[in-house]
């Protein structure tokens, strides 16, 4: 129930909502999520039940994809939307040259990127997401020997503060440990891009 995700009073977003929801000093990720989460990468109906599950934890999220680098490709292997998500961008299944796209530049680089305003990241596929959501966090891992990445994306501005990032770290951490480890460690501190005009690396390729 698309309600149920979006949580909390209409007064509070949904960032908020989650916020609020955290109090206590108890593990905030449960069994049952680290068990879906270490199982997402066997079948489709997996993942969207991990997916699922996550976005019920983290209601500002409305899409989970993981996307592969593969012979100069990105691969999007695995791909879960909310309702009102339009999914023509960039859909399970889909497979194209990885130049100029942020997300190969992230799997490479190796650590977890926030994203807090995507009107201001570059990118080819960047300049799609943004028509759909407005901010996202990326998390690196290493599967078959090929670089991948962890992507949740929000319709909302901000959607991924310091603890909207460590719990993610803490699922995504039981997703690439049923693979190998990350390149750099996922609880890494995340980097957040800077405004678009100082970064040069997919500028250049979309020149």
């Amino acid at each position: 129930d698309e309600d149920l995700l979006r949580g909390g009073s209409p007064e509070l977003s949904r960032t908020d909502a989650f916020l609020d929801g955290l109090g206590g000093d108890g593990d905030p990720v449960s069994p049952e999520l680290r068990e879906l989460a270490r199982q997402a990468l066997i079948r489709s109906s997996d993942f969207r039940k991990f997916a699922i599950a996550t976005r019920l934890l983290v209601p500002q999220i409305d899409r989970i994809c993981i996307s592969m680098l593969d012979n100069k490709n990105l691969d999007v292997r695995f791909a879960e939307s909310g309702s009102k998500v339009n999914s023509r961008y960039y859909a399970q299944g889909t497979k194209q040259s990885a130049t100029g796209f942020s997300l190969a530049d992230y799997a490479r680089k190796g650590e977890p990127v926030v994203n807090n305003d995507l009107s201001k990241a570059r990118g080819i596929d960047m300049t799609l997401m943004k028509r759909e959501f407005k901010s996202s966090f990326h998390v690196p891992f290493v599967w078959d020997g090929k670089p991948g990445i962890i992507s949740f994306w929000s319709k909302d501005l901000l959607a991924f503060p310091e603890l909207a990032t460590d719990v993610l770290r803490m699922i995504s951490q039981e997703i690439a440990g049923q693979v190998t480890s990350t390149q750099k460690p996922a609880d890494a501190e995340p980097t957040t891009n800077p405004p678009a005009k100082e970064r040069t690396g997919s500028d250049q390729a979309q020149k």
